[in-house]
This record gives structure tokens, sequence and C-alpha cells, in this order.
């Protein structure tokens, strides 16, 4: 069946939960990119569409097609029921050619064969990824409230990120790993790692007095035990730095006794530096 949209609709502003929307598909479709997703009905209260309680009365399978051209974009919805009603909308594809599908059947205990939409069709070959997607964020997704709308899609993008970077470590180092150990693990990454800020101008008198001041107030107090880095922190291969102390500590490398005066200013641990051993770059490189 169709019918006809009326021609005012697009003067208003449609949004649903995938962002379906009369303004977008236009202007996608302009950009070449055809677009097809589902949309609520209360978001488009203009489409001529039966009334979802009356479709409900209807047979399983039975579907429903409106058709406008709105600035020479056609835009097609489908109304399909199937155990719910099921809304969709397109700029290339629309109910036809209808194909089959198979559905159990709770009152006859059997399966039985319906027809389908060719838009349905289309939906579920390509929107696999993006459920899967959105199913992967909604399980960590990143809760901070703000009043201003850009700072959830900043959010949004930053879940995304670290999905994706999490599904690409696993393929390129085949370790299993859990998503939430991931996200742990690149949280305590990016806090040990420490950007270097250039001050411009000189040391003032009062700035080295001060800064002598601190070490000696260092040197009175024992240092801890240093904690290791992470391996990813370790291998990273940036901002390695050496720095000599005025005292020494046992380097770090495993199964080296000496003492060293060199520094890692990045992983904070003492390794031997010197032309007898070069703790320090086995400890980084290997």
């Amino acid at each position: 069946m169709t019918r006809m949209i009326p021609g005012n609709v697009h003067h208003k502003l449609f949004f649903d939960n995938y962002y379906t929307s009369l303004p977008v598909m236009i202007f996608l479709e302009k950009k070449g990119i055809h677009t097809v997703g589902t949309f609520r009905r209360n978001r488009f209260p203009n489409v001529c569409l039966t009334d979802d309680r009356i479709m409900m009365k209807r047979d399983r399978g039975y579907s429903e097609e409106c058709f406008t051209v709105v600035e020479d974009v056609p835009i097609s919805a489908v109304a399909w029921k199937d155990n719910k009603i099921v809304h969709v909308t397109s700029t290339f594809v629309g109910e036809l050619d209808k194909n089959v599908v198979s559905r159990f059947d709770k009152k006859k205990k059997t399966t039985i064969i319906i027809p389908r939409p060719k838009i349905i069709e289309v939906y579920n070959k390509h929107m696999g990824g993006v459920d899967l997607m959105d199913s992967m964020i909604g399980r960590y997704r990143i809760i901070m409230r703000s009043k201003k709308w850009y700072m959830k899609i900043f959010y949004h993008m930053v879940d995304m990120t670290i999905v994706n970077a999490w599904l690409l470590y696993k393929k390129v180092t085949n370790k299993p790993m859990k998503l939430a150990q991931f996200r742990e693990q690149l949280a305590v990454e990016l806090c040990q790692t420490s950007m270097e800020i250039k001050k411009k101008g000189r040391k003032t008198k009062e700035s080295i007095e001060k800064q002598m001041l601190e070490e000696s107030e260092k040197r009175k107090k024992r240092t801890p035990t240093a904690t290791m880095p992470s391996t990813q922190i370790r291998l990273d291969g940036h901002v390695h730095r050496i720095q000599f102390e005025k005292f020494r500590r046992v380097c770090k490398l495993p199964k080296c006794k000496y003492q060293s005066f060199a520094k890692c200013t990045k992983c904070d641990v003492f390794l031997c530096c010197n032309t007898e051993r070069n703790c320090f770059d086995l400890f980084h490189y290997t």
C-alpha cells in the first residue's frame, strides 16, 4: 500500500533515537550518500501510515509504504508488522520487491512464511555493525552530565574510539582481553604519560633557590621503592630520557645488582648507563 506524505512535512525538523530525520537524509542524499534507518512514529506525526493499534490487528507480515519527493529527493517510509510494528525510512529503497522470511508462530507452534519488504532486508543487512557498536559502548559508557549538547557527542566519540582501539588491540596481538580491563589499563597508561612543558625565559634567583630547597628536602626524606612502569609505557619509545642524580639507586633491570646515578625521567627508575653496562637500552627496547 502506497500513500503520500503531506508536502509541508519537510518544513519541520524531526529526530529519533538513530538521528533519522528528513533534513539529514536530504543533506546526505545531495552529497551522494544513501540513507536507511528506523524512525519513531511520534516524531513523524504527518506521515500517512495506519495507526499502530490498527496495524497490530492485521496479519503478520503486513506492510504499508508512504512515498514523497522533498527538494528533489525521493523519500520512502515503510511500516511492517513482525512481532511489533517496525518503521523504516530510506532515500534509495522502498517496500518492493518483497521477499519472504520464516518466523515461529507461538499460537500455531510451527514455523510460518511471511512477506518482508525490501527496505527491511537492506536495513538488517547493513545495520548489524552499528547495533553491535552501540551494544559495546553501552557496557561502559562515559557518564558525565553536561548542559552543553556537544559534550555528549564528544564523550560518545571517545567511547567509540576506545572500543575501536580495543578491537584493533585484540586483532593485532591475538590476546584475549575484556573491554573493562582494556579501559582500566588505558586509563593507567594515560595517567603515567607525562608531557614536558617548556617555560620561556631565564630562571630567576628565587626559582633556583626554591629548587635547591626542594632537592635538599627530598634528600632528607627516605625515598620509597619505585614502582615499575607498565610494559606499554616501558616500550613505547617516546620521551625516555636520562637524568643523572646526585645519589645512587639499585638498577631496576632484572638480574642487575649494580647501582647507578642515571634515572629515566619518564619511567622514574634508575638504570645503568655507562661504558660497561647499558641497562637503559635493554630496559626500553627488549
